[in-house]
């Protein structure tokens, strides 16, 4: 798990207090109140982008009880995520918008 940060020119990065290696699964954005949700208090971190990850999973998994969680990671990979350029390639992250849309729908 690894966060991703919003920086003032609208562009997505690595966050500075975040791993961007190869044995990191997926991305969520670990910052509330830049650029995507200017009306939130400012908080940053993992503790930000664990929980969304965690409740996508849950919430995948629940609509699709019979996948397993690679099955269901594959599924949300497919489905909620974008690509963002990290210090070693592409980083895969949670798409803000499309995982808070899922989430109150429960469907892709």
């Amino acid at each position: 798990m690894g966060a991703s940060r919003w920086l003032k020119d609208g562009t997505e990065h690595l966050a500075g207090y975040s791993s961007g290696n190869q044995r990191v699964d997926i991305y969520a954005s670990g910052g509330v109140g830049t650029h995507q949700d200017r009306n939130s208090a400012n908080q940053i971190g993992t503790s930000i982008s664990a929980p969304a990850v965690a409740a996508a999973m849950a919430t995948a998994h629940g609509a699709n009880q019979r996948l397993n969680s690679s099955q269901v990671q594959n599924l949300m990979r497919q489905s909620l995520t974008h690509q963002i350029q990290g210090p070693s390639g592409a980083l895969e992250v949670l798409e803000y918008q499309g995982t808070s849309q899922f989430m109150q729908s429960g469907k892709f």
